[in-house]
Formats: structure tokens, sequence, C-alpha cells
């Protein structure tokens, strides 16, 4: 069967044996007034976003019955168990079975993005983050992720404007600041570069030792403002211990 089924027929299983009539026409208007009803809970379980839609009951103007749909968030805490799992093909296809449902889910369409990006899959992550900004745009975070995916193809200039657009949006992002940091120095754009680094580790701290050590900051490893950079970062994880891991 190929592959690329998989998302339609699951979602196909997921209306013929999953959806269940509940409540007739008769208890839809004494309990909902005859009005369709939409009820959001704080999900704060399994990361879902806090508006992610967990049940939803929807009225047939058709028959007066009302309708409810497996929730979405069942499936999210599916996706979680496969990739801690590292099933990350059967995580694949359930995000895209959830986006079929929900094409605005944000969480989904972050995980899909974020698995597709760190299986080297850069153009396809890129459509994903492009959409995630179609749909919110001051979503600074994702042109970062988007920036980042355009880089490993060597796009560079889409990059550093993708870049430079989330930096826009949030100045004082260590995250952000590193991305530009890195994608400067690639682009032998060495004081710009350093500039960024700087307040990559303003955020990090001593994190920054590690994340040093990717190739891109190659170009301006040997300069004396980074060797200062990383002396004052030492320092730092001397005096204080191990690092607190990011969030």
């Amino acid at each position: 069967m190929d592959k690329s089924l998989t998302p339609l027929i699951a979602v196909l299983a997921a209306v013929v044996f999953l959806t269940v009539i509940v409540l007739n026409s008769d208890l839809a208007s004494r309990e909902l007034g005859g009005s369709p009803v939409v009820e959001e809970r704080k999900a704060h379980e399994v990361g879902i976003m806090p508006a992610e839609r967990s049940l939803i009951l929807s009225r047939d103007p058709g028959h007066g019955r009302v309708q409810t749909i497996f929730p979405t968030s069942k499936m999210m805490a599916r996706v979680v168990k496969l990739l801690s799992e590292q099933r990350e093909a059967e995580a694949e296809d359930v995000l895209r079975t959830i986006l079929v449902l929900e094409p605005e889910n944000m969480k989904a369409l972050s995980l899909l993005g974020g698995l597709l990006y760190y299986a080297g899959r850069y153009e396809e992550a890129d459509f994903i983050f492009k959409r995630q900004t179609q749909i919110s745009p001051s979503a600074h975070l994702v042109y970062n992720r988007l920036s980042s995916s355009q880089c490993k193809q060597g796009r560079y200039d889409e990059a550093v404007k993708s870049g430079e657009l989330a930096f826009s949006m949030d100045p004082d992002s260590a995250e952000i600041a590193l991305n530009l940091a890195g994608l400067y120095s690639l682009t032998g754009k060495k004081d710009i570069a350093l500039i960024h680094f700087k307040k990559a580790y303003e955020g990090f701290g001593s994190l920054i030792l590690p994340l040093s050590h990717d190739r891109a900051f190659d170009n301006i490893r040997d300069t004396r403002e980074f060797r200062e950079i990383m002396i004052a970062a030492q320092s730092e994880l001397d005096t204080h211990g191990e690092p607190a891991e990011m969030e």
C-alpha cells in the first residue's frame, strides 16, 4: 500500500469507527438549548497548547443530533509516545492525520516540522514552517526555524531574511541571536556574527559552551572576541557548576 495514503485511511477509519451519536434531538434541545457547542479545555498534559480543542460537539442541522468526534488531544498523546519510542514514521502518519482533521493545529505543525527538520527533509520542513507563519504571522520562533532550515539548504540570503524578521519581533531571544551569529559567520560577516554571538551568550550563559561547537562558528572561532566569550562562559561554569538544562 502506498504509504502516502496511510493518513487518509486513518482519517476514514476515525470517521467510521470513532464518531458516535451521543445525544438525540430532545436531549440536545434540553441541555444545549438547540445551539451548537464547542467545548475547549485547558489541556496541559502531554504538552498540548492551552487552546487545543479536546472535545468537539457539533449539531447536525439535518437530524437535530449532536455528535462527538474523537478528540485530537488523544492523538497528540499518541504522537508523544511514538516519538519517545523513536517511532518517527508512525508519529508522522498520526500528525498528518491530525492535520487533515485540524489543518491549523499549531502543535501538530510544530512537531511535524521539527520531525522533518531533524530527519534532514528540509524542503518539506520549509513547507510546514511557512504554513505556520501564514496561520500566525507573529510567531517569531517559527521564522527562526524556517531560517535554520533554509540555512541547511545553503539558501543563506533567504535564511538571513527570515532570521532578521524573527529578530525584529523578539530582539531579546538568545536562540534567534545564536542562529543569526551562525548565519553571519557562514557568510563571512564576522563583526555582525560576533555581535549576535555575544548576545546569545548573554542569554544562554555557560550553555553557550556546547552550542559553540557548531561548525557554523568556525569562521569566528579564532577571533579575540569569540575566545573572550568562551573564557567568560567557562569561568561562569566553573563558578556555578553544571549549567541548567535549557527549557
